[in-house]
C-alpha cells in the first residue's frame, strides 16, 4: 500500500495576499496560497532560534492537545463576521472528528490566542501544542480571515505540516523547477524517513494542506504536477477524505470512514 508520511514542527507563519473573488462571505479563494510571500522556510515555517526543527515531533505525543481539545481565546482585533468565519472553520474540523474547540477558561494554561498581531503580520500559526499561550495569527490587512485559510491554519494548530513535502511525494508530483520563482525553490524541500512518520495514508491531492498547484510560480504556469493519470490538485477549503482520516488517526478518535 502507497503511503504518505504527516509531520509536525514547532513554528509556522504565513503571509496573505490579496483576494481575487468571494463566492460567500468567509469562502473567499485567494489568488494566491497564503504562505506564498513570506520568505520563510518551505513558505510558512519560522525557525525560532536555537529550535531543532527538522524532528520527528509526530512521535512525541506531548505536542498533541490532550483528549483533543483546543482551548482558544480570539482577540478584539476582529468584527463579529470574520469570528463567524473562525467558528465556521473550527466547525469543520469538529464536524469531521472527535477535536474539539472550546473558549479558555483560567484553568486552561495551554491555549490558542487568535488575533491579529500588527508586528508579525501575516497568515501563520504555531505547529502542534507548544504550550502556554501560542498564536494563531489571522491579519485582516493581508486577507486571512478565509474559510480555506483559517482551516489550514487550524490544521497547522492541530500538527500537521504540508502534504507536499512528504519524502515519497515524488512518486506522485513532479516539481517543475523550471517555473518556480527565482530563490524560491527551498519551498519544496522534502523530508526523509527519518525527518517524518508513515501513517500509512495515501497521499492526498486534495489535502487542505497541500501547496496549490502553481504555488510559487514565476510565469503563470504550475509549479507541481500530478503523476496519477486524472488527478488534480485542489481543495476549497473543506477537509479531504485524507485529512480526516489523518486527523482521526492522530488523535485516536473513534470513527469509521465508509
Amino acid at each position: 500500500m502507497l503511503v504518505t508520511e504527516m509531520f509536525l514542527l514547532l513554528l509556522a507563519g504565513v503571509s496573505a495576499v490579496p483576494v481575487e473573488s468571494t463566492v460567500d462571505a468567509g469562502d473567499t479563494i485567494p489568488k494566491h496560497e497564503p504562505w506564498e510571500s513570506t520568505g520563510l522556510f518551505e513558505g510558512d515555517i519560522m525557525e525560532p532560534p536555537g529550535t531543532l526543527v527538522h524532528r520527528n515531533a509526530m512521535k512525541d505525543k506531548s505536542l498533541r492537545w490532550p483528549n483533543g481539545v483546543v482551548p482558544y481565546n480570539i482577540t478584539e482585533d476582529f468584527a463579529e463576521e470574520d469570528r463567524k468565519i473562525i467558528r465556521k472553520a473550527m466547525d469543520e474540523i469538529e464536524a469531521n472528528s472527535c477535536v474539539t474547540f472550546k473558549e479558555r477558561t483560567v484553568d486552561d494554561f495551554d491555549y490558542v490566542l487568535i488575533g491579529d498581531d500588527l508586528t508579525r503580520p501575516g497568515c501563520w500559526a504555531e505547529v502542534g501544542k507548544v504550550g502556554g499561550a501560542q498564536t494563531l495569527n489571522l491579519g485582516r490587512a493581508d486577507y486571512c480571515v478565509y474559510f480555506k485559510g483559517v482551516v489550514h491554519e487550524l490544521m497547522h494548530t492541530l500538527g500537521f505540516q504540508h502534504q507536499q513535502s512528504a519524502s515519497n511525494r515524488d512518486d506522485y508530483v513532479k516539481i517543475l523547477w523550471k517555473n518556480i520563482l527565482p530563490g524560491k525553490g527551498y519551498n519544496f524541500d522534502k523530508y526523509d524517513n527519518s525527518m517524518i512518520t508513515d501513517l500509512g495514508i495515501p497521499y492526498d491531492y486534495n489535502s487542505v494542506t497541500h501547496y496549490a498547484a502553481d504555488a510559487f510560480t514565476s510565469n503563470g504556469k504550475d509549479t507541481i504536477e500530478p503523476l496519477e493519470e486524472g488527478a488534480v490538485i485542489y481543495n476549497d477549503g473543506h477537509l479531504s477524505r485524507g485529512d480526516m482520516e489523518k486527523l482521526n488517526f492522530m488523535y485516536n478518535c473513534n470513527i469509521i470512514f465508509i
